[in-house]
């Protein structure tokens, strides 16, 4: 490999560009959550679950666009926490995700936690601009994912 085709990777992919801002946004997010004890990769599962009730992992993990064993990983964490269980549906094959009282509790604190984090991106960006930046990953990702 020259030089030209180095600094082609390191100026124009976006995968590492996506990597690099992800580990930046996600310290804003971690350092805010700390004090909750909830990580931002869990955010959006408890969330998830809280919308959704009673849901099926493989729907979850649909929703929340992770791998099963992602996801299975992640649960198994925020049930070692009891902020969800997992329970049978009846149907060995079909394990459903349920929020308990101390998952429920702990989403208030999360939220405000979520929200300094949220407004000081946004003060640092601009509401406009992370709005269409948002905008524009979603469709990346639809695009992508097919």
């Amino acid at each position: 490999m020259d030089d030209h085709a180095a600094r082609e990777m390191m100026t124009t992919c976006a995968c590492e560009a996506l990597r690099r801002t992800s580990r930046s946004v996600t310290s804003q997010y971690r350092q805010a959550l700390a004090a909750v004890g909830v990580r931002p990769a869990q955010v959006p599962v408890l969330v998830a679950v809280r919308l959704h009730g009673r849901v099926p992992v493989t729907a979850l993990a649909e929703r929340l666009g992770l791998d099963r064993t992602t996801l299975t990983r992640n649960l198994a964490v925020l049930e070692a926490a009891g902020l969800v269980t997992i329970e049978d549906d009846g149907d060995r094959r079909v394990r459903l995700v349920v929020l308990t009282d101390a998952g429920r509790e702990v989403l208030e604190p999360t939220y405000e936690a979520w929200r300094r984090a949220q407004d000081r991106v946004v003060d640092a960006f601009g509401a406009a601009r992370l709005e269409a930046l948002v905008a524009e990953l979603d469709a990346f990702d639809q695009v992508l994912s097919g």
